[in-house]
């Protein structure tokens, strides 16, 4: 009798290990199927974009490559920072629609103005990659410290405010390393605002502005707002 039991204790322990066996096998087996690219294949890329500034044909040379690998395993995180890191791009959605599509949503950037000719400005402040033949020509200017571009941006809109009582456009707006700020206007003239009480030095020029001009002068090379009581014109 306890030899009986014994064999069956040995068939017992050789059938769960058979089965073991037959899992991890099956397990292997499934796994390498799985990945494998021609049974799960990514085979449709539906782009999403406005194709403004993004140009389909560009997007196309990216994800192109990607495309007949498999689609569980592909490495959609590397094609995102790659699509990410092209000119006028601001987000990038990619979602898996089983079994073989993958849809690519573009958020494109808009521009505000040029960023010292090597890029753009958007609404929000942030710097961001533009060729400079893609950015409108009517755009203004933004020179100064990376860390001052948001600045940068908010006084634009304070300072853009204020000229268009005397209907005057920035074209530029420039802040140097010490941090005090100029402006140029449509027509050449620079307005010197120093680096502090640029709002009460801008709106001083603004209100003087009618008699700058009063005696037919077509433009002023330079305003220097920096003084305490007054302004010198040049």
């Amino acid at each position: 009798m306890n030899r009986e039991n014994h064999k069956m204790k040995i068939f017992r322990s050789l059938l769960i290990l058979l089965s073991m066996v037959g899992v991890i096998w099956g397990g292997y087996w499934f796994y390498n199927w799985f990945i494998n690219p021609k049974n799960m294949p990514l085979e449709h890329i539906v782009l999403q974009a406005p194709f403004q500034h993004v140009k389909k044909n560009v997007l196309d040379q990216h994800i192109t490559p990607y495309v007949n690998k498999n689609f569980v395993t592909m490495d959609a995180e590397h094609l995102q920072h790659e699509l990410r890191d092209l000119p006028w791009v601001k987000k990038i959605q990619l979602r898996r629609v089983w079994p073989n599509t993958l849809v690519v949503t573009v958020v494109e950037q808009q521009a505000l103005g040029k960023w010292r000719s090597k890029g753009a400005l958007n609404p929000d402040g942030e710097i961001f990659k533009a060729e400079a033949e893609s950015i409108p020509a009517d755009l203004p200017e933004f020179i100064g410290p990376p860390d001052m571009a948001k600045s940068m941006v908010t006084h634009y809109h304070q300072f853009q405010t204020l000229l268009a009582k005397e209907k005057l456009k920035i074209i530029a707006v420039k802040v140097n390393p010490r941090h005090a700020w100029e402006i140029q206007l449509e027509g050449g003239t620079v307005i010197k605002l120093g680096q502090s009480q640029h709002q009460d030095r801008l709106a001083l020029v603004v209100k003087a502005w009618p008699s700058l001009t009063k005696n037919g002068t077509k433009t002023l090379h330079s305003v220097d707002a920096r003084y305490t009581n007054g302004i010198a014109v040049n």
